[in-house]
């Protein structure tokens, strides 16, 4: 099971239920992390940033692929 944090927290299924609209909108939660929408960086720097998470988290998955197939 994943690890609550500042950014994630789980919900049991009752949670869920108990709240006034039942879904799974992930835009119901105010992210104070996100600070002042005004000021983000500019989308270049955005989808770097993006790009070089996604080579890490290529580079991560292919070293568990391997693990799995015994390499």
């Amino acid at each position: 099971m994943r690890k609550e944090t500042k950014r994630f927290k789980s919900f049991s299924y009752g949670d869920i239920l108990k709240r006034d609209k039942v879904d799974l909108d992930i835009f119901l939660q105010k992210d104070e992390s996100s600070g002042d929408l005004a000021n983000l960086p500019s989308a270049d720097v955005i989808a770097a940033e993006i790009a070089i998470d996604l080579h890490a988290a290529l580079d991560q998955f292919s070293l568990i692929a391997a693990d799995l197939c015994g390499k």
